[in-house]
């Protein structure tokens, strides 16, 4: 963000909680969003599958974890706790305030989506030809 701002590269991929204040100031101009649908904190940007670029879709997430021989019982009282919170209102603004989406999952869904994540970032390792180091 900051060789953006001062000018030493023409663009660069972030999220909206970081680049918002900076849009919002008139130091950025944002071009689009990589989620697959709209942002509704910016509704007037087109996504990248929008402009042009079939099959973009990069989203950045976060979630709750818990060791892998957590309970049951125990998981689900987190869920319906997590539930509970992020369908506060207040909850909801404080997020869409920096720039983010609230969408619960179950367990099982988001699990699901860690998975589809894995196996769609392996890809494009492999494609790219990507080794550690």
């Amino acid at each position: 963000m900051p060789a953006l701002l001062a000018g030493r590269i023409a663009t660069f991929f972030g999220t909206m909680a970081t680049v918002a204040p900076h849009v919002h100031s008139g130091k950025l101009r944002a071009l689009a969003v990589s989620t697959a649908k709209r942002a509704t904190t910016a509704p007037e940007l087109p996504t990248f599958i929008e402009s042009g670029l079939a099959g973009y879709e990069v989203a950045g997430w976060y979630g709750l974890l818990a060791p892998g021989k957590t309970p049951r019982a125990i998981v689900n009282r987190l869920d319906t706790e997590l539930r509970a919170v992020l369908d506060e209102a207040d909850s909801k603004e404080r997020f869409l305030k920096h720039g983010m989406e609230v969408e619960h999952k179950s367990a099982a869904a988001f699990a699901a989506l860690i998975r589809s994540e894995i196996a769609k970032w392996q890809k494009v390792v492999r494609r790219a030809g990507i080794k550690p180091e």
